[in-house]
């Protein structure tokens, strides 16, 4: 049975008002919602307006089945005693409508039209359903609508004698597949039989006590299980069935083996490391993988192989490779293997640089040493490269001096095969021997010496400011510094920089450069402070120039930053000179901003240069020579990122000859010129001659000189030799402009 009860009597007054009605079901031991017009066909005759007061209600019904209506009717007299009732919109059903319905008192009406024998019955099928209550005839009240199951059941009273007692039959259920102790793979479907005293509504299977899919609510109850969704091995299956009073039950579970062939690779290695403690040992170590079923071991390949290089046994996330090599540098990548042989893809690369081997064996000595003056109180010293086969690399040169060839003393230890020496006194005769050592601090033997003489003319002159000074906070306590060089009529001999406060006072010497170096790093500043730079050139005589243009430049702020840039990465090296290596990588990010970037060489944790830029020139290097390098960015906080990858390169073997353009400036005594000479003695034997000219002032060009020896050069006509002019050019100089 179904009724729809009112809270409050409904008075149907040309208007259905103070509708509070709830909708239960009583039918034959169910519970139901929704309502359908019976199958007999009835025209639309009347079209109820919602004007006339209205009830809406929804109900749901889960099986179908016939239905009997009956309504109480609360009558004000023996003309207005009916009112409609709509199903899901369809045509309106005049209940009541007969005279005789008692005025003033609750009738329980089962018939429409106003016949007493057209009976009201509706159709109730699954779901839910709209019932519609209008007002037909004022004064009209409903309290209580009835939905029967049972045609002969007549209402009495609040028709509570049609009420039937409330299900609480628990249904039966049982697994029927799989069977208990089945092996399963692939798709296996899983079946359960299912009943009740009324009726079942769904079965919701479940896999290890969670709900697998949706409730099936028809019979057969039963589910597709993928199988390969979970790990192979044990798991328990069961199921519950619900009736339609929402009585429960919970069949006997049965556990199954899942057993699937496992086509799935383990995660790909992550973290993966390299170190090298000795020269003869790499260690790795990595992050390790997952796998549906579980890893077993992991492979090691090297330098980019096909074959691994070794294996390890799970859970070992760790490797010490032993066949290296000192000063060699090697790439490594790691795969998983779980049980069933699935191999993860490769890990990420790394590379590392095994360190040089312990190196007891000296460099050569150096050899083509040789000097010249450039001017009174300075000379010019360079020597060929020496080698060195310990393994540690050439690290630099010893040079001596002295005033006699038996007693020479330590001057200088350039990193390079050439040094200006300044300071001296004019007029005199130096001697010059220079020694060469590795960076395992084995020392040659010194060369042969040489003697150079100081030339006699004093210079006065000093040279020219320096121009262009520029700088760049490249942290919170580090300036570069940069300018375009000096001139100086006989040569720069270098640079010195001063660093002032804010207010341009209080000025100190800050540091000193060599002529070809234009740049310097100011470190150890204060953060988000102002300072003031200049620069001042010097020359061989100790004269010094004004100073260049004052800059301000402010170090940055200090931040919380301590997330460090990325690598620098594709770092590329070129030898462009027998002195000179450039270098070029792709620019690292940084969460703030990249400041700068340090190059290192050679292993060394003390870089050769900071630069803003992506590109740098090495030069002053060692002919005949292999160099390595790397770089790494810093940010404006001094965050530090792991370095580039590590480049090679070997500068060519030096020059030996020099060709010479000599540039005539004067006439001779009206005479045509007839050629450009250069000759071992005043005005001696020729040995070359113009190869052409363009006019009596032309250019002369003297092929293959030999370096590092002077030689004497001057023009002539007929009947007339120049002045004789003596030079002598370094090693390595591919071409010099005289003037004659």
């Amino acid at each position: 049975m179904m009724f729809i009860r009112n809270k409050e009597r409904i008075r149907l007054s040309r208007r259905l008002t103070a509708v509070a009605a709830t909708i239960a079901l009583l039918g034959p031991a169910l519970l139901f919602a929704g309502l359908l017009p019976s199958a007999p066909a009835r025209a639309c005759g009347a079209t109820p307006d919602p004007a006339q007061g209205t009830s809406t209600q929804t109900i749901s019904v889960p099986t179908a089945g016939t239905y009997y209506l009956w309504s109480r009717v609360l009558a004000p007299d023996t003309t207005n005693n009916s009112y409609y009732v709509q199903v899901d919109g369809g045509c309106a059903i005049n209940v009541g409508d007969n005279s005789s319905i008692a005025a003033g008192s609750w009738t329980w009406v089962n018939y429409q039209d106003g016949s007493t024998t057209a009976r009201t019955s509706m159709t109730l099928t699954a779901g839910s359903h709209q019932v519609v209550m209008t007002g037909r005839e004022p004064g009209v009240g409903v309290d209580r609508v009835l939905l029967l199951g049972d045609p002969s059941c007549v209402p009495a009273g609040t028709g509570g004698n049609c009420t039937p007692a409330p299900d609480t039959t628990l249904p039966t259920v049982s697994i029927s597949a799989p069977t208990n102790g089945a092996t399963v793979s692939g798709t296996t479907t899983i079946s359960a039989n299912a009943s009740d005293n009324v009726a079942v509504g769904n079965v919701q299977f479940k896999l290890d006590g969670a709900n697998l899919g949706a409730p099936d609510t028809t019979s057969p109850y039963s589910y597709a299980w993928d199988t390969t969704k979970i790990a192979n091995g044990s798991h328990t299956l069961s199921a519950i069935a619900i009736d339609t009073s929402g009585n429960g039950a919970t069949a006997t579970s049965v556990t199954v083996t899942v057993n699937n062939p496992d086509t799935q690779p383990p995660s790909t290695p992550t973290g993966l490391t390299a170190s090298a403690p000795t020269s003869a040992k790499v260690n790795l170590s990595w992050a390790a993988s997952t796998d549906n079923v579980g890893v077993i071991s992991y492979k090691i390949y090297r330098n980019g192989g096909s074959t691994p290089l070794a294996s390890v046994t799970a859970p070992t996330t760790s490797y010490a490779d032993a066949a290296v090599s000192a000063s060699t540098t090697y790439s490594y990548t790691v795969t998983a293997i779980d049980v069933a042989g699935n191999q993860s893809p490769k890990s990420s690369v790394v590379s590392v640089t095994t360190p040089a081997a312990a190196d007891t064996i000296p460099p050569s000595v150096p050899t083509g040493l040789a000097g010249t003056a450039t001017g009174p109180n300075s000379t010019s010293i360079t020597w060929n490269a020496a080698t060195d086969s310990g393994g540690s690399g050439l690290a630099g040169y010893h040079l001596y001096r002295g005033t006699t060839a038996t007693n020479l003393s330590l001057i200088a230890s350039p990193p390079t095969t050439a040094y200006a020496d300044t300071g001296l006194s004019a007029s005199t005769t130096y001697y010059y021997a220079v020694s060469a050592y590795d960076n395992a601090a084995n020392g040659s033997n010194a060369s042969s010496p040489i003697s150079v003489a100081t030339s006699s003319s004093s210079d006065t002159t000093p040279p020219t400011a320096a121009t262009n000074l520029h700088a760049t906070a490249i942290g919170t306590n580090s300036v570069s510094l940069a300018w375009s060089a000096s001139t100086d009529n006989v040569g720069v001999a270098g640079y010195r920089i001063w660093r002032g406060d804010g207010n341009w006072s209080n000025w100190v010497a800050v540091g000193n450069v060599g002529a070809s170096t234009l740049t310097l790093t100011n470190s150890g500043l204060t953060p988000n402070t102002a300072y003031s730079y200049g620069v001042r050139a010097y020359d061989a005589a100790g004269n010094i120039a004004s100073s260049s243009n004052i800059i301000l430049v402010t170090t940055l702020l200090q931040t919380s930053d301590t997330i460090p840039p990325s690598a620098p990465t594709s770092l590329a090296a070129v030898a462009v000179s027998s002195s000179q290596i450039n270098l070029s990588w792709t620019a690292s990010t940084d969460n703030v901003g990249v400041t700068g970037y340090r190059i290192f060489r050679n292993g060394s944790t003390t870089p050769i240069a900071i630069v803003t830029s992506t590109s740098y020139g090495d030069s002053g290097l060692n002919a005949s020579s292999t160099y390595l390098y790397t770089v790494d960015a810093i940010d404006a906080e001094g965050n530090h990122s792991a370095l580039s990858n590590v480049v090679t390169a070997s500068t060519p073997a030096q020059p030996t000859a020099v060709t010479v353009i000599g540039v005539v400036s004067s006439a001779a005594n009206g005479q045509p010129i007839v050629g450009a000479y250069v000759h071992t003695g005043i005005r001696g034997t020729k040995t070359g001659a113009a190869s052409s000219y363009t006019n009596s002032l032309g250019q002369y060009v003297l092929t293959g000189i030999s370096a590092n020896t002077k030689h004497n050069y001057y023009y002539s006509a007929s009947g007339y030799k120049s002045q004789s002019y003596s030079w002598a050019f370094p090693a390595g100089l591919a071409t010099e402009n005289i003037k004659l």
